[in-house]
């Protein structure tokens, strides 16, 4: 409840529930005695009921309580309408809340005599009659009052109404306010239109209108400020109201529709007679003093001119304040600017011409000219003065000497204090000086002053640094900010000086490179009008964050900074000496994409013949494979055999970063077939997660039988090192080599490969640092990932593969950590030019090809198995399960017959499926296990999530399907999933085919297998292969069906060693037996033999 408000007899308060609502109760006499007591609220119930709320009730209670009421005279009878409970109210609350009023207000609010009259009440209660049934209590408690319709009849009538508009005439005339009346007028007996009546805009009477163009007049209305005339409805709600002040900002939507009703008028409000009023759509005129001679006499008037048009101040009938504003004159309602001087329209309204003497004119012009402010000016051509009012401001800074602070300054910093001035070609004016004009005698023109722009560029150096004094309002600056100031406002145009002259801006910048025995030196300066700065102290500038240099007459030079962003990250790779910069010889593709994007560089002789032989490759030729290579290459991987060979004839490194499923491994595998093809007389080291080993081997044994190849990542590898130069390719995992760098760094390498190099992204590692260290003629990465999107990344990938091209470590993280930063808050957006010039620099040694460039050239559906090797603690806890059921069943089968034993089978078959998938799935407790396939799948997740793909991934076993999801909620990763109990299943489904930021979609195949259109996938992983085709094929089809317009790459990942490699070799010899073992088809085990149980737990 707020504060009650009286005014006479009128009450005034708010009310809070919901939402806060204004009460109005007031005591009205309706005879000479009798008085009436009137309620209204603003809540939506009173405007649908018309009918007492609880907000009344509330403020009624609070002025009994307040005792406002004893101002009502004793002698006078008071008649209240009654006021019922509300619906929403608990029972019996208007009784409880009238018995608290007065005497004689209680008896009158109820409706009947005082409470003399009354029988008293009884001062014990009666026994309680029993409660009634439970039924009759539900029913009780139904609402059973009608529902208010919002069709219902309208309290001001149902007929259409055509209202009108009046334009209130003492508004404007009395307050310069435009106040708009709506009115309707209901038909006499005789057919005559009646006495116009307000016409209130509700919820109710909006259904009345009819024409399109008052409905949106209503609507316009409703987002004005209802204007309420309390002299003849003292208590209307506000949101009801008949007058409107629409606000100025809506007049140019709101005033074309009006009077596109033809139905406004001008008038009070009060008084009724109204004149037709029309609407003026032209041009605004413009408030203008103008002075003219007539007879030898010179004139001043103000006026209002459009064009060629003319209009007297003192002919208009009234004026509405508004930017622009209004004035009505004959009949029409006009728009004009009052160029800030309505108050003139006050006192020059009723004015005539003012005369003056000829020999004034000039006094005239420069009393105009100190006023801060006056209309327009028209000038005759007998006056010799021009009114240029279109020249723009030009703003100039002007700095004093660094000052100590004093009290009452903000902040203890050092501080300079500094002037505006404002030019207007030849004349200067102080920011904030009086006059709305500049007179320029000599040539006798009068410039307007542009005190608007003026008042922004004030604000500008306020915005950007400068801050009043509190005590002299001069402007002053921290020493601290001067610099970012100063270039903003340069930058912007302003003319900035300071205590030794000007703040100098960048000008011709000149670069020459020379070539000494292993570096390429880069020199250069920038010019400062005749000042000059070397390219090393223009870095270290910028380096430390400023935006100037100091010069040689101690002047301030403003760094170059949109040159600075295109070259100054990448000339940082450089490092400074003897005042020029020096890159190694590694270097050369970095240095010539820079000096590329600057066509003013001189170079020396040896480095244009660098460069000349960079500029000779003409793009990747597509080169075919051996003949030893027993699988046929596609053409993109042809490109990019051709591709990695032209590396090698440079003797750069290089990453190959296809898209996962585009066949690195054999592309890697084509090379060292090549290299030994050509004599190469040393192993290449391929260094791989541990979980790739034996893909690694599988596919060189499938497509490069030829290679030697050495598993040097087992416990006999220290056996082993004596081996090393008898193989052709040596396989190691990064924890395996990292333990043996000592005495691999003892064998210089053909090629050294990374498989999956993002485990050498962190420069510090161990596995970075051991990485480095190997010798090698050649180096390569693969990733699936694009590595040049991550500047993290790429530093210490390319630190292995070509050391020094990117320069040190710190300062490429300095050079490119606000670009990077940049980048990623903005994607999808131009990239900084510092980054895309790295980008080009490094595209020579990036090859990366999405599947969808490559698409012509693939099948429709690619499948490949994933061999995953289980870790020590998952192989001891399958071996152990596998020991236990073979001991059992064969035990079993001896006693009672493999007939009779067939549910022990099926139950141990599916125990060792449970545990190459993960040991949690036989044993909860185990769930911290490491488990091959999660360690395989995961990484792969990611990559695809990362290059956009979107992925299915399938399981027999929600119980592993939850156990994937569990590290996809710890990163936050937005995916679907969808088992038996999913009820909501095409709203999944539709989620996944259509939001892009949910990637992956986690099914379980009895859910899942049939009946689901996911052709948004385009990779497809089955986690625990169930080896009949058809059913295979049928998780497959959920995304590979009509409306795929992609390859489909599907991965099976099998735990090497176990069950399910097993089944895997039984598939092709008995595929019937496979199928029944997977789906545990009880009927088809007859067929299973003890010969194939034992190699099946073997």
């Amino acid at each position: 409840m707020g504060t009650i408000v009286q005014e006479n007899s009128v009450f005034r308060t708010t009310v809070t529930g919901g939402d806060t609502y204004d009460v109005d109760i007031a005591i009205v006499e309706r005879t000479p005695d009798s008085l009436s007591l009137e309620a209204d609220c603003t809540c939506p119930y009173v405007d649908e009921h018309a009918a007492p709320c609880k907000h009344i009730w509330a403020a009624l209670l609070a002025i009994e309580n307040q005792n406002l009421v004893a101002t009502v005279p004793e002698d006078v009878s008071l008649e209240l309408t009654p006021l019922p409970d509300m619906p929403d109210a608990p029972a019996g609350l208007a009784e409880t809340l009238i018995s608290r009023f007065p005497e004689e207000l209680r008896s009158l609010i109820l409706g009947g005599a005082p409470r003399a009259t009354r029988a008293p009440r009884a001062s014990s209660k009666p026994d309680a009659p029993p409660p009634p049934p439970l039924w009759q209590r539900v029913l009780d408690e139904m609402p059973d009052r009608p529902r208010a319709d919002v069709s219902a009849p309208s309290r001001q009538g149902t007929s259409p109404v055509a209202p009108r508009y009046l334009v209130d005439s003492v508004s404007a005339l009395q307050a310069n306010r435009l106040v708009i009346g709506i009115q309707f007028q209901e038909p006499r007996a005789d057919g005559k239109p009646g006495r116009p009546k307000p016409f209130s805009l509700t919820t109710d009477s909006i259904q009345r209108l009819t024409d399109p163009n008052d409905r949106l007049v209503a609507a316009l209305l409703l987002g004005a400020d209802p204007q309420a005339d309390y002299s003849y409805y003292p208590y209307r709600n506000p949101r009801s109201a008949a007058l409107w002040s629409p606000p100025a900002a809506s007049w140019d939507t709101l005033l074309p529709v009006l009077f596109a009703t033809s139905r406004v008028f001008y008038g009070s409000w009060r008084a009724g007679a109204a004149m037709p009023l029309t609407w003026d759509g032209g041009p605004a005129w413009e408030l203008t003093l103008t002075a003219t001679v007539d007879d030898g006499v010179d004139l001043l008037d103000l006026v209002l001119c459009r064009a060629d048009e003319r209009a007297p101040v003192r002919e208009v009938t009234a004026f509405i304040d508004g930017s622009p504003g209004l004035f009505l004159r004959h009949g029409a309602l006009h728009r004009f600017n009052p160029n800030d001087c309505f108050e003139w329209l006050r006192i020059w309204k009723d004015r005539k011409p003012v005369a003056l003497p000829g020999d004034e004119r000039g006094r005239v012009i420069e009393h105009l000219a100190r006023r801060q402010r006056f209309p327009a000016l028209r000038l005759p051509a007998e006056w010799g003065y021009a009114v240029v009012d279109s020249i723009a401001p030009r703003p100039t800074l002007t700095l004093s000497k660094p000052r100590s602070p004093r009290f009452g300054f903000e902040g203890r910093d050092t501080y300079c204090t500094a002037a505006i001035h404002f030019r207007y070609d030849a004349l200067t004016v102080v920011a904030g000086s009086p006059g709305g004009s500049a007179v320029d005698v000599g040539a006798r023109r009068v410039i307007r002053r542009q005190r608007d722009a003026e008042a922004g560029l004030y604000e500008r150096a306020l915005r950007v640094g400068a801050r009043r004094d509190k005590y002299d309002d001069t402007l002053r600056i921290t020493q601290k900010a001067v610099p970012k100031l100063v270039s903003t406002l340069m930058a912007e145009g302003w003319t900035v000086l300071g205590e030794q002259g000007a703040f100098r801006r960048p000008g011709r910048i000149s670069v020459l490179v020379t070539s000494g025995i292993d570096w390429f030196g880069v020199s250069g300066e920038v010019e400062f009008d005749g000042q000059t700065a070397t390219l090393p102290e223009i870095l270290t500038a910028a380096r430390k964050g400023e935006r100037f240099v100091r010069l040689g007459d101690g002047s301030l030079g403003m760094l170059p900074d949109e040159w600075l962003s295109r070259h100054g990250a990448m000339l940082e790779l450089g490092r400074a000496d003897a005042g020029e910069l020096r890159f190694e010889r590694s270097q050369v593709a970095l240095l010539d994409a820079l000096l590329a994007a600057m066509p003013e560089v001189r170079v020396d002789e040896q480095f244009r013949a660098a460069r000349q032989r960079l500029a000779s490759f003409d793009g990747i030729a597509a080169r075919t494979e051996s003949v030893a290579l027993t699988g046929t290459l596609r053409l993109y991987q042809r490109e990019g055999l051709g591709w990695l060979h032209f590396l090698r004839e440079f003797g750069w490194g290089g990453c190959l970063a296809d898209d996962m499923g585009l066949g690195k491994t054999i592309q890697v595998l084509g090379l060292l077939l090549d290299r030994k093809e050509e004599g190469c007389d040393r192993p290449s080291l391929v260094i791989v997660p541990r979980s790739l080993i034996f893909n690694w081997m599988n596919e060189a044994r499938r497509f490069a039988p030829g290679l030697r190849v050495l598993d040097f990542s087992g416990v006999s590898r220290r056996d082993q090192h004596d081996a090393i130069l008898a193989h052709d390719v040596v396989l190691a995992t990064y924890g395996t080599f990292k333990r043996d760098i000592e005495k691999l760094c003892d064998v210089e390498f053909d090629y050294v490969v990374l498989d999956e190099a993002q485990a050498i992204k962190n420069p510090q590692s161990l596995s970075a640092k051991a990485a480095r260290l190997l010798r090698a003629r050649q180096r390569l990465a693969l990733s699936g990932t694009p590595v040049e999107n991550h500047l993290g990344d790429l530093w210490s990938i390319f630190e292995f593969l070509n050391p020094g091209m990117l320069g040190k470590s710190e300062a490429f993280r300095r050079a490119f950590r606000a670009e990077d930063e940049r980048d990623a808050a903005a994607p999808g957006g131009d990239r900084p030019p510092s980054l895309q010039l790295l980008h080009k620099t490094l595209r020579p040694f990036i090859l990366r090809r999405t599947k969808s460039q490559v698409a012509t050239e693939l099948p429709q559906r690619v499948e490949q198995t994933i061999e995953c090797e289980m870790g020590e603690a998952q192989s001891k806890i399958y071996a152990e399960l596998r020991d236990h059921y073979r001991a059992l069943l064969m035990q079993k089968i001896d006693d009672v017959g493999i007939d009779k034993s067939r549910m022990h089978i099926l139950e141990a078959l599916l125990r060792l499926r449970q545990a190459a998938c993960h040991p949690a799935l036989i044993d909860p407790q185990r769930k911290d296990v490491e488990a091959a396939k999660l360690e395989r799948l995961l990484p792969m997740l990611a990559d695809l999530r990362e290059e956009g793909h979107k992925v299915l991934v399938f399981s027999q076993f929600t119980s592993l399907l939850r156990l994937v999801r569990e590290p996809l909620d710890h990163d936050r990763v937005d995916y679907e999933y969808l088992d038996g109990k999913t009820r909501d299943r095409q709203k999944r489904v539709d989620r996944f085919q259509n939001d892009p930021d949910c990637k992956l979609f986690l099914i379980s195949l009895k859910a899942g297998g049939v009946g689901l259109n996911l052709t948004a996938a385009d990779y497809v992983f089955i986690l625990d292969p169930w080896w009949n085709p058809a059913v295979e094929a049928q998780a497959i089809d959920r995304t590979h069906r009509i409306g795929q317009t992609r390859t489909v790459i599907a991965y099976r990942l099998i735990a090497r060693g176990t069950i399910e490699a097993k089944i895997q070799e039984l598939q092709q010899s008995k595929r019937d037996l496979a199928a029944a073992i997977i789906n545990e088809d009880n009927s088809r085990l007859s067929k299973l033999t003890r010969e194939d149980l034992a190699v099946l737990l073997g």
